[in-house]
Protein backbone atom coordinates (compact mmCIF):
# COMPACT_ATOMS: atom_id res chain seq x y z
CA UNK A 1 0.00 0.00 0.00
CA UNK A 2 2.64 2.79 1.12
CA UNK A 3 4.11 2.04 -2.87
CA UNK A 4 0.68 3.08 -3.97
CA UNK A 5 0.97 6.47 -1.87
CA UNK A 6 4.29 7.43 -2.88
CA UNK A 7 3.51 7.06 -6.69
CA UNK A 8 0.17 9.27 -6.12
CA UNK A 9 2.02 11.87 -4.27
CA UNK A 10 5.13 11.66 -6.35
CA UNK A 11 2.96 12.27 -9.92
CA UNK A 12 0.70 14.86 -7.39
CA UNK A 13 3.93 16.88 -6.95
CA UNK A 14 5.05 16.61 -10.80
CA UNK A 15 1.66 17.16 -12.35
CA UNK A 16 -0.48 19.46 -9.91
CA UNK A 17 1.44 21.55 -8.45
CA UNK A 18 3.06 23.30 -11.66
CA UNK A 19 -0.53 23.52 -12.31
CA UNK A 20 -1.15 26.01 -9.61
CA UNK A 21 2.04 27.76 -9.48
CA UNK A 22 1.09 28.40 -13.37
CA UNK A 23 -2.15 30.13 -12.66
CA UNK A 24 -1.23 32.13 -10.03
CA UNK A 25 1.87 33.51 -11.97
CA UNK A 26 -0.32 34.02 -15.14
CA UNK A 27 -2.69 35.90 -12.54
CA UNK A 28 0.08 37.90 -11.33
CA UNK A 29 2.00 39.12 -14.55
CA UNK A 30 -1.59 39.94 -16.22
CA UNK A 31 -3.06 42.06 -13.24
CA UNK A 32 -0.34 42.93 -10.80
CA UNK A 33 -3.06 44.38 -8.30
CA UNK A 34 -4.53 40.83 -8.02
CA UNK A 35 -1.06 39.76 -6.45
CA UNK A 36 -2.55 39.11 -3.02
CA UNK A 37 -5.79 37.53 -4.08
CA UNK A 38 -4.00 35.08 -6.62
CA UNK A 39 -1.80 34.35 -3.80
CA UNK A 40 -4.21 33.54 -1.14
CA UNK A 41 -5.92 31.38 -4.03
CA UNK A 42 -2.70 29.39 -5.02
CA UNK A 43 -2.00 28.63 -1.06
CA UNK A 44 -5.56 27.76 -0.49
CA UNK A 45 -5.47 25.45 -3.63
CA UNK A 46 -2.67 23.24 -2.61
CA UNK A 47 -3.75 23.26 1.07
CA UNK A 48 -7.15 22.04 -0.35
CA UNK A 49 -5.32 19.66 -2.48
CA UNK A 50 -2.99 17.93 0.02
CA UNK A 51 -5.72 17.44 2.38
CA UNK A 52 -7.72 15.81 -0.21
CA UNK A 53 -4.69 12.90 -1.21
CA UNK A 54 -4.38 12.97 2.91
CA UNK A 55 -7.68 12.11 4.02
CA UNK A 56 -8.11 10.05 0.95
CA UNK A 57 -5.29 7.56 1.26
CA UNK A 58 -6.26 7.37 5.54
CA UNK A 59 -9.87 6.43 4.52
CA UNK A 60 -10.52 2.08 4.93
CA UNK A 61 -13.82 2.55 3.81
CA UNK A 62 -12.93 3.20 0.17
CA UNK A 63 -11.77 0.70 -2.74
CA UNK A 64 -8.13 0.85 -4.12
CA UNK A 65 -10.16 1.24 -7.53
CA UNK A 66 -12.09 4.58 -6.02
CA UNK A 67 -8.97 5.71 -4.42
CA UNK A 68 -6.99 5.42 -7.69
CA UNK A 69 -9.58 6.97 -9.74
CA UNK A 70 -9.79 9.93 -7.47
CA UNK A 71 -5.75 10.24 -7.59
CA UNK A 72 -6.40 10.66 -11.27
CA UNK A 73 -8.81 13.34 -10.87
CA UNK A 74 -6.74 15.16 -8.24
CA UNK A 75 -4.09 15.21 -10.83
CA UNK A 76 -5.99 15.61 -13.70
CA UNK A 77 -8.20 18.55 -12.74
CA UNK A 78 -6.78 19.82 -9.03
CA UNK A 79 -9.42 21.77 -8.26
CA UNK A 80 -12.78 20.95 -9.08
CA UNK A 81 -11.92 17.78 -8.36
CA UNK A 82 -10.77 18.54 -4.91
CA UNK A 83 -14.21 20.44 -4.28
CA UNK A 84 -16.20 17.61 -5.79
CA UNK A 85 -13.85 15.41 -3.61
CA UNK A 86 -15.28 16.87 -0.30
CA UNK A 87 -18.79 17.74 -1.64
CA UNK A 88 -19.40 14.42 -2.05
CA UNK A 89 -17.45 12.97 1.12
CA UNK A 90 -19.79 11.22 3.56
CA UNK A 91 -20.08 12.95 7.34
CA UNK A 92 -17.21 12.25 9.78
CA UNK A 93 -18.97 9.96 11.86
CA UNK A 94 -19.50 7.52 8.83
CA UNK A 95 -15.63 7.36 7.58
CA UNK A 96 -13.16 4.94 9.51
CA UNK A 97 -9.64 5.46 9.43
CA UNK A 98 -6.44 3.44 9.54
CA UNK A 99 -5.26 2.76 12.89
CA UNK A 100 -8.22 4.12 14.63
CA UNK A 101 -9.41 2.39 17.67
CA UNK A 102 -13.12 1.05 17.44
CA UNK A 103 -15.35 2.31 20.63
Amino acid sequence: MSVWWLLAIAAGLLLAIPVFVLIGLFLLAVIPWWGLISGLFLVGAIILWGACFYDLFRRTDVSWWLIGLWGVLLIVVPVISAFAYFVTRPAASKIRYKGEQVA
